[in-house]
C-alpha cells in the first residue's frame, strides 16, 4: 500500500515532467494524443523519480541514527553544486556540522562538511531564479555551497537553531 508521503512525491515530480511532455507531444499529435502522452510519461517519470528517491533514502540513510559518530538532527536529499555539476545525493546535519555525500553516480564525489561554527550566513535561494527549492551556505572563509531540497524553510529553520552563539 502507497502511504502519502509517496503518492506526494510522485505527484509532485510527475505534474511538471507530465505538463511539459503533454505541451511537447500535443504540437506534433495533437491534443488528444498529446494529453494522454503527458499523462502517461508524467505517471512514470513521477513513480520512476520516487523510486530512484527512496533507494536513495535507504542507501545512504544515518543507521540507527548517526552519522561519522554524532546523532542526525536532520537528514534528506539534496543536490549539492560544485563548478558545473549539479551532484545528487544526502545532507546530514549532526549538532557541529552539515555534511553532503553524493551518491556515487557524479563526477565529482568528494563530500562536502561544513563545520556548523564556520558559518557565517544561511539564505533561501531559487534554481533557474524562480524554482524556489534551495539554500545557500556561506562559511566564514567565504566559500559558497548552494543546495537544493525538498522542505528548504524548514531546513534552514532547523540549521539556523543549531549555530553556535
Amino acid at each position: 500500500m502507497m502511504n502519502r508521503m509517496f503518492l506526494r512525491r510522485v505527484v509532485a515530480a510527475g505534474i511538471p515532467f507530465g505538463v511539459g511532455m503533454g505541451i511537447y507531444f500535443s504540437f506534433r499529435y495533437g491534443i488528444p494524443g498529446g494529453a494522454l502522452a503527458g499523462i502517461a510519461s508524467g505517471i512514470f517519470f513521477g513513480l520512476a523519480m520516487t523510486l530512484f528517491a527512496e533507494k536513495q533514502r535507504v542507501r545512504m540513510g544515518a543507521k540507527d541514527g548517526v552519522f561519522d559518530g554524532h546523532d542526525v538532527i536532520h537528514e534528506g536529499h539534496a543536490n549539492h553544486f560544485k563548478r558545473a555539476e549539479d551532484r545528487g545525493g544526502w545532507l546530514t546535519l549532526t549538532a557541529d556540522k552539515l555534511s553532503f555525500r553524493s551518491h556515487g553516480q557524479n563526477i565529482q564525489n568528494q563530500p562536502v562538511e561544513i563545520n556548523l561554527a564556520d558559518i557565517l550566513n544561511l539564505k533561501l535561494t531559487r534554481s533557474l531564479g524562480m524554482i524556489p527549492n534551495g539554500f545557500c551556505v556561506t562559511s566564514m572563509d567565504g566559500t559558497v555551497n548552494r543546495f537544493v531540497v525538498t522542505g528548504r524553510s524548514e531546513w534552514l529553520r532547523i540549521v539556523s537553531a543549531h549555530l553556535p552563539g
